[in-house]
């Protein structure tokens, strides 16, 4: 997971990541996450998952409209990470990236990426939430 935290820190921006460097199963960033937060100690529940996804989908609805308040919105997310983290919710690991994610957002494009990330995420997640012998039928 550090090879994934490392990637997305060398980024400026989170609109330089291409879609194929987080959506494509096996080798994209997106995959890798769901992979490795989807079982054992560290699992994450889809429906925390998805928590956290409504409120950064809906502050990159929020960019198509108004992109200051957008930001607005994007910076009182890091405290519902936190609180996820601290509750247990989600491992510090995760928490850690999504802030690495979060903090690559200031434009449009930025909040368009991050959307199609966090759908490819979830998609992943979920894939795996029903275990990965089925997905591997795919």
């Amino acid at each position: 997971m550090n090879e994934v935290k490392e990637r997305l820190e060398k980024l400026k921006k989170l609109s330089e990541l291409k879609e194929e460097d987080f959506a494509i199963p096996k080798r994209g960033i997106a995959y890798k996450i769901a992979y490795d937060f989807s079982q054992g100690k560290r699992k994450i529940t889809i429906s925390q998952l998805r928590k956290i996804f409504s409120e950064i989908l809906s502050t990159c609805e929020e960019a198509e409209r108004d992109l200051v308040q957008a930001r607005r919105k994007k910076v009182l997310i890091y405290p519902k990470i936190y609180y996820a983290t601290g509750r247990g919710l989600i491992p510090l690991e995760f928490s850690k990236i999504l802030e690495t994610i979060l903090d690559k957002v200031e434009d449009k494009e930025d909040f368009e990426k991050l959307k199609d990330f966090m759908m490819a995420l979830v998609a992943y997640f979920t894939a795996f939430e029903k275990g990965e012998e089925r997905y591997e039928r795919f």
